[in-house]
C-alpha cells in the first residue's frame, strides 16, 4: 500500500483518461455523422454527443452485440483488413482513437480521406476531409503528432524553425478545450524553458484546477515560481508535488528543492534534500550531481561527508 495521502480527483470524477476534450470540439464544430470509436469510452461519448452524433460500440452495453461486434471493435485500430472493411461499410465521418495508437496511424495514412484535426489527453480525432473540407482545412495538425507528444523531449517542440507554428497548433486546441492536461503540460514545459515564466504560470495553474489530484501541476508552478525568483511560494507547490508524486518525480524535485534552499542559504536543509535525490552507488549518477551534492554537504557543515562524496566525483 502506498504511504501517500489520498488526493481526490475534481468532483464528481477525474476526466484524464476520458476523450473530454474531443466530445468538447465535436459539439463545438457544424458537424455530425457517424464515429468510429474504441469501444472502452463508447458510454462517454454517447453521453456526450448524442443525437448529433451516432457512435460505433459502446463497451459497457455488452447486451446490444455480438462476439463478431466485439472483435471487429477491439481489432479495427491495429488489424489492416478488419479496418478496410470498415470503412468501406460505413464510411465514418470521423474517427477516434486511443492515444497510444501508433500502429493506427500508420495503418490510417493509406486513406488520405483522413486527417487528424484535434486530441486530448486520452484519444485523437481523425475527420473525413471528402465530407467535411472546410473543417478539415481550419483544423488539420500539420507539425504537432498527438501520438509522440507524450513523454517526447520539450526540445523537440522549442526548435526555432517550427516553434511559432507548433504554438499556434497547441494554443489552437486549448482555446478550444482550456483543461487539457496534455495541452497545458506541453506549454507549460515550453515556457519554463524559455525563461517565460509569467507565460508558464496559468498553464500549471490550469492543471491543478482540473487535476488537483496529479503531482504535475504543483511541479510546473513550482518551476514557473523558482523561475520567478518567488522561492518561498514556490517551495510550497513543490511540497504538494511531493504529497501525489512517484519515486522518479521526487528525485527530480528534491533537486529542485535542494537549489531553491542553497539560494536562501538555508545549507543543512539543501543537503537534506539533495540526498533524496540521488543513489551516490548508482551508475547512473553523474559527476555533476556529485559534485553539487558534496559541495553542499561542505555548505552544510559535513565535511567528512562532502569530502568523500567529492573524491566519488572525481572518480566518477
Amino acid at each position: 500500500e502506498s504511504d501517500k495521502p489520498y488526493m481526490p480527483s475534481l468532483y464528481p470524477f477525474s476526466i484524464k483518461n476520458l476523450p473530454a476534450g474531443i466530445a468538447t470540439f465535436l459539439m463545438q464544430i457544424p458537424a455530425n455523422g457517424n464515429i468510429l470509436n474504441h469501444p472502452n469510452n463508447g458510454g462517454y461519448l454517447q453521453w456526450k454527443l448524442y443525437p448529433r452524433y451516432k457512435i460505433f460500440m459502446d463497451m459497457e452495453v455488452p447486451f446490444l452485440f455480438t462476439d463478431e461486434d466485439f472483435f471487429i471493435a477491439k481489432n479495427v485500430f491495429s488489424n489492416e483488413e478488419v479496418l478496410r472493411k470498415i470503412l468501406a461499410q460505413y464510411n465514418p465521418s470521423f474517427i477516434t482513437v486511443p492515444i497510444s495508437g501508433k500502429k493506427f496511424r500508420e495503418m490510417i495514412k493509406k486513406y488520405q480521406d483522413y486527417t487528424v484535426i484535434f486530441f486530448d489527453q486520452a484519444e485523437v480525432l481523425y475527420v473525413n476531409k471528402a465530407q467535411y473540407p472546410e473543417i478539415a482545412k481550419r483544423y488539420e495538425l500539420n507539425i504537432v503528432d498527438p501520438f509522440e507528444i507524450e513523454g517526447k523531449s520539450v526540445e523537440t517542440f522549442r526548435k526555432k524553425e517550427t516553434l511559432e507554428v507548433t504554438l499556434k497548433e497547441l494554443l489552437r486546441i486549448r482555446d478550444v478545450y482550456p483543461s487539457s492536461l496534455l495541452i497545458n503540460q506541453v506549454l507549460a514545459s515550453i515556457f519554463n524553458k524559455n525563461g517565460e515564466f509569467k507565460r508558464a504560470v496559468p498553464y500549471g495553474e490550469e492543471i491543478i484546477l482540473n487535476f488537483p489530484e496529479l503531482p504535475i501541476g504543483y511541479h510546473y508552478k513550482g518551476d514557473s515560481l523558482t523561475g520567478l525568483e518567488s522561492y518561498d511560494e514556490a517551495l510550497s507547490y513543490y511540497k504538494k508535488a511531493l504529497s501525489r508524486a512517484d519515486e522518479e518525480r521526487e528525485r527530480i524535485i528534491y533537486k529542485q528543492l535542494g537549489h531553491i534552499y542553497t539560494k536562501k542559504k538555508q545549507y543543512q536543509n539543501a543537503y537534506k534534500v539533495l540526498k533524496k535525490s540521488i543513489d551516490i552507488f548508482a551508475n547512473e549518477t553523474t559527476y555533476k550531481e556529485l559534485y553539487d551534492l558534496g559541495t553542499t554537504a561542505y555548505l552544510a557543515v559535513e565535511f567528512e561527508t562532502g569530502e568523500k562524496i567529492l573524491m566519488f566525483a572525481y572518480q566518477n
